[in-house]
This record gives C-alpha cells, structure tokens and sequence, in this order.
C-alpha cells in the first residue's frame, strides 16, 4: 500500500558530539506504568554508499515546556549506558539530547532497510523518557585524502514528535537524498506496513504492542 509523501528542500551546524541511543534489548517490553515509550523510525541514504562512509546519524532534543521562568538543566551523555541508566531511573535533569545512529562504529544494529541497490538503511526503535521531541540535523562522515569529511545540513530543521508512557510512536522514513554539486533533500514517507512488519520481526515480544502513527512534518 503507497501512502502520502512529503518532501522539504534543505540545503548543507556544527554541534557538541552527544550519546547515541541505543537499541532496545529482545526482551524489552512497554509498560505504561513506566515513564517511557518508543519511537520507531526507519532512515535510509541515497547518492553515497553506505558501504564509503564511515559514520551517518540524526540528531534529536527534547523540548522542554514553555516556561520562561525555569532554570534549564540537562545532561550531556558519555556513552550509551550512561543513558539506558538515567532512562532506567527516571532521572529529572532536562532537556535530553542524544542521537540515532545509522552506520558508525560504535553502533551494533545492522543495515536492515534496502529500498534498492542505491538506498540503504536501517530501522530503529529508541526508548525515550515521555515528552516532546524533535529531530533537528543529521551528520554524514566519509573517508577522504586528507582525513574525513563531514556533512551537514546548514540549518536545522524539526520533525517534532511526542513520546508516551508504556507507547510505540511510528514516525516515518527518513530518506536523506544527496546530490551534485553538495545539494540535498530530506523526503519523509509513510512506510508503515514494511516498517512495522520489520519491527516485528525484529521485537517479537513486541508485536502486539500499541503503536500510534505521527509521521513527521519537517519544517
């Protein structure tokens, strides 16, 4: 089944570095007394080889409610179990960063999504504290003569999404299109019936589990 495609122009911000999310474990399972939910998303590459670059992600951040009068409090991850134990406690300290790693070294998960010989990817499932979120950026590095060469996009954008306790969020597919002369587009799609099917397969202790729909609006 084909579902509706929306596409928004970019064109090519450095940040801090920050953790990247893991994975979920086989046997993890939702639970709406947990302040916790998922977000599912599937991200894939065209106009490079996954197989010539060396590390690809996107980059997210809570949004924290509008209060011009709270003081901000947030924590910068060293590593990915640092913040499956801050997830695990419920610890308060706001807004959250982290990233979604396509390909990089440190990332166990395989390439698992081929739209075709040219478009890869993978699917993630990211455990996240309950509460809003964007996705903001994403990060291309490639190999080059001199050392590595890192893409970006010049402006962030936002693919806003809210996470609930003990709830899979399906927000999409990213497909980040690269072109001539350093040009790029980000497209979403709705790829849900691969995308769930996938997530199943993947998370079997999963596959009854409440799911909602928000593909992302990039703005």
């Amino acid at each position: 089944m084909n579902y509706p495609t929306t596409a928004v122009t970019l064109a090519a911000l450095a940040l801090a570095g920050c953790a990247g999310l893991a994975d979920l474990p086989p046997n993890y399972t939702l639970d709406p007394d947990r302040a916790e939910g998922l977000a599912v998303i599937s991200m894939t590459l065209s106009g490079k080889s996954l197989g010539k670059i060396s590390r690809f992600e996107y980059r997210l951040r809570e949004i924290p409610p509008r209060n011009e009068n709270a003081v901000e409090k947030s924590i910068r991850f060293r590593g990915t179990t640092q913040l499956a134990r801050s997830v695990g406690r419920g610890e308060d300290a706001r807004p959250m960063t982290g990233s979604i790693v396509v390909k990089g070294s440190d990332l166990r998960e395989q390439i698992d999504v081929s739209d075709s010989e040219t478009t890869g990817g993978r699917l993630a499932a990211v455990r996240l504290p309950a509460g809003e979120y964007e996705i903001h950026t994403w990060r291309l590095d490639e190999p080059g003569p001199y050392g590595e060469v890192e893409l970006r996009p010049r402006k962030d954008f936002s693919c806003r999404f809210n996470v609930r306790s003990g709830t899979a969020i399906y927000l999409g597919r990213l497909r980040l299109e690269l072109g001539d002369g350093d040009t790029q587009k980000l497209v979403v799609e709705d790829r849900r019936d691969s995308d769930l099917n996938g997530f199943k397969r993947k998370y079997p202790v999963l596959a009854n589990s409440p799911t909602a729909m928000s593909i992302c609006n990039i703005r």
